[in-house]
């Protein structure tokens, strides 16, 4: 069975656009494990619950967990593994001589989780989790881009491409064509490959970082 770690940012986005079905269809369909750990659990349900313009979002999402799609793990290096990388990331860029801090506990408790229990999938629509393990030095670009007094620190790259190496790394509308693929919006008959891009075009508004030529290609694909 698949482990696909989830980070908060895919799982809010499928939620807030009503996808949140997907889950339990790929995990009947292909076995995947969605797994989270503990600090995206508080980030998606605890701390949303108690929100009322979030709340529907974490109830669909405990739902999900009651449910047994989602299951939260740990394991016995986590902590330590967090906190190295929360201190690697958030020491690798500094503006006016200050750190310059690029994720959270939820993200680097992500990646501490993957590392850990050798996970295959990595679901994360964060922009800068994603480069991080990715392109680093895309990453650099970004940042120069929106601080003029930027130092860099690159010779702590090797660390996340190393850690991102070792996953696929995916978006939740990744997740959401492999679902049309194998047969989520069958029910739609003739307007599945519609529902498929409007489920695409929901999921930015949701907050998945996917650019306009991104969708462009999905519609090309999927025609």
């Amino acid at each position: 069975m698949p482990l696909v770690v989830c980070d908060a940012s895919s799982l809010i986005s499928l939620s807030e656009s009503c996808n949140i079905g997907v889950l339990a269809f790929l995990k009947e369909k292909l076995g995947f494990n969605f797994v989270i750990p503990p600090s995206v659990k508080d980030e998606i349900i605890s701390h949303p619950l108690h929100v009322k313009s979030f709340s529907f979002s974490a109830v669909r999402l405990r739902k999900a967990l009651d449910a047994g799609v989602l299951t939260v793990i740990s394991s016995p290096t986590l902590v330590q593994e967090t906190k190295t990388i929360m201190n690697e990331s958030n020491s690798l860029f500094f503006s006016h001589h200050k750190p310059l801090k690029i994720i959270h506990d939820g993200e680097a408790q992500c990646m501490g989780l993957f590392s850990s229990v050798s996970a295959k999938l990595f679901l994360v629509d964060e922009k800068t989790t994603r480069m991080l393990l990715e392109d680093p030095f895309k990453l650099e670009s970004v940042m120069r881009s929106e601080h003029d007094d930027l130092k860099v620190e690159e010779k702590k790259f090797d660390f996340f491409k190393k850690m991102g190496s070792r996953v696929k790394i995916i978006r939740s509308t990744e997740l959401m064509a492999l679902a049309f693929e194998k047969g989520f919006f069958d029910d739609y008959k003739e307007n599945k490959v519609f529902a498929l891009h409007s489920a695409l075009y929901s999921l930015r508004k949701s907050g998945c970082s996917i650019s306009s030529l991104e969708l462009d290609q999905y519609e090309s694909i999927y025609a």
